[in-house]
């Protein structure tokens, strides 16, 4: 569940997997987290999607016609083990922060993005399934994206009492 402070009570909080998957059911839903778990099996893992997420959401900007200039900034933490990943990419509407932690979701859709993207590489990252890994097969996510001058954040931290794939609630604030 997410709390999205600031609104009204009456549509918060929300569950990112409920938003992402609909009726599908909780136990569809954990299998689908699961089995996206088990498919990385590299310690680089972590950093290889968050980059890849970020090289994706500049390229996106740049073949919108947005101005640059396009960055990817990465830290690594070392000492207080965490990963910083800052990208001036095209950033998440509210909303689609709201599910994009849900297995198989993907906003990468943008007929004019995708119209020019080149065949090689046309459906690279396109899959819904790198921000999942990042959510549940971590200790500690948190996500802040800008669209349109509006700022969304979220986060999310494991229960550890319920298991690998489950999560505190999310907090989201925009």
């Amino acid at each position: 569940m997410a709390d999205f402070v600031g609104q009204s009570s009456g549509e918060f909080p929300v569950d990112p997997l409920v938003e992402a998957s609909g009726t599908i059911n909780a136990e569809y839903r954990r299998r689908a987290i699961a089995g996206i778990l088990e498919s990385y099996n590299s310690n680089h893992d972590v950093l290889a999607e968050g980059v890849q997420n970020a090289v994706d959401a500049i390229e996106d900007a740049s073949l919108r016609g947005e101005p640059g200039p396009f960055v990817v900034q990465v830290t690594v933490n070392l000492r207080d083990n965490w990963i910083g990943i800052l990208d001036s990419g095209i950033g998440m509407s509210r909303q689609e922060v709201r599910t994009a932690l849900g297995p198989h979701v993907s906003f990468k859709n943008d007929p004019t993005v995708l119209s020019k993207r080149s065949a090689k590489n046309a459906y690279r990252g396109y899959k819904g399934v790198g921000l999942t890994f990042l959510a549940y097969g971590t200790d500690d996510i948190a996500l802040h994206s800008k669209q349109n001058g509006t700022v969304t954040k979220a986060r999310m931290a494991i229960r550890a009492s319920l298991g690998h794939w489950r999560k505190k609630r999310p907090r989201i604030t925009g």
